[in-house]
């Protein structure tokens, strides 16, 4: 996409999430009326504090993530668009969602909150039927993005057939809880 662009005389440029000052860089991409495109599913940031985060429903669990889509999007009074591709044919389709906007007297954290529900109900359903098309299911175990669930017995039996994939992990048999994303060793 970069080649694309640079052969077409376009511009862009990169602004790094971990950076201290993206919020500002990215308010100044929107001054200049510039296009922001942001991957909201990473999860990465310049924070990995769960106090800084703001937790949503996704898929059959609460996860706690980022903020700042939603922050930049109340501080500057721009609209979300929930954007994702899938591959057809050797080509990208583009596929959106609704704006998420800010109404006028929206308090900011109940906006944030909205936003980032809005965002990840998007990838919900994009991911819904192929789960594996999404990258970054990694990130949620890195950013401290969820609680994790105690495998008890009563999650062993609980949707068996549906939820438990029988697997080796170092060599051990065990099940891994799809739904409850957790492990346990037979």
């Amino acid at each position: 996409m970069q080649t694309e662009m640079r052969l077409r005389g376009l511009k862009f440029r990169y602004l790094i999430s971990d950076d201290p000052s993206v919020l500002l860089k990215a308010r100044s991409t929107i001054q200049e009326g510039r296009h922001l495109l942001i991957f909201a599913d990473g999860n990465s940031g310049v924070s990995e504090s769960r106090h800084k985060k703001v937790a949503i429903d996704f898929l059959a669990n609460r996860i706690y993530v980022r903020t700042g889509i939603g922050l930049l999007a109340y501080l500057l009074k721009v609209p979300v668009v929930p954007l994702s591709h899938r591959i057809m044919d050797e080509r990208y389709r583009l596929s959106y969602g609704a704006p998420i906007v800010r109404d006028k007297n929206e308090q900011r954290e109940f906006f944030i909150s909205r936003c980032m529900q809005g965002l990840y109900n998007f990838l919900a359903i994009e991911i819904d039927d192929q789960p594996w098309k999404w990258e970054c299911w990694g990130y949620l175990h890195e950013m401290n993005c969820y609680d994790i669930v105690a495998y008890t017995a009563e999650l062993a039996h609980k949707d068996k057939e549906q939820t438990c994939i029988k697997l080796k992990l170092n060599g051990r048999k065990g099940c891994f809880n799809r739904k409850y994303f957790c492990y346990k060793f037979l």
